[in-house]
């Protein structure tokens, strides 16, 4: 009989470590959950922080036939050389006609022209 009751409580110290086990790992999986809504949240908010970003007819425009560097270093993805470029451009042929001839400035692309596009005038 004690050998009987020897396996038994065994079992039983088994069976208690399995389930600290389990309630450990169903733990640690719902505080990932939990983690990942916070996370998930805070990317939500900070995105929406940048929506009201969004140009509107009410925003001001960046004149690419008469802003200087300073101006032209606002715009996403134009930086002192790219300002300069943009600048020494025009002097050379004169006003930009369209956009799109921004692309003959070296440096811009096709990928930075549309970035800018919602965010130029041609004055």
């Amino acid at each position: 009989m004690s050998e009987q009751s020897g396996t038994e409580k065994r079992r039983e110290r088994l069976w208690m470590r399995c389930m600290g086990v389990y309630c450990v790992a169903l733990f640690l999986v719902l505080l990932g959950f939990l983690l990942m809504e916070y996370c998930a949240e805070e990317t939500a908010l900070e995105l929406s922080a940048y929506q009201d970003l969004q140009p509107s007819p009410d925003i001001y425009l960046v004149g690419i036939n008469s802003a200087g560097a300073a101006d032209l270093q606002i715009l996403p993805r134009i930086g002192p050389v790219l300002a300069q470029a943009i600048i020494d451009y025009r002097t050379q042929n004169g006003p930009f006609r369209s956009v799109e001839q921004l692309l003959e400035v070296p440096g811009i692309g096709e990928k930075t022209l549309e970035q800018l596009r919602p965010l130029i005038s041609l004055d």
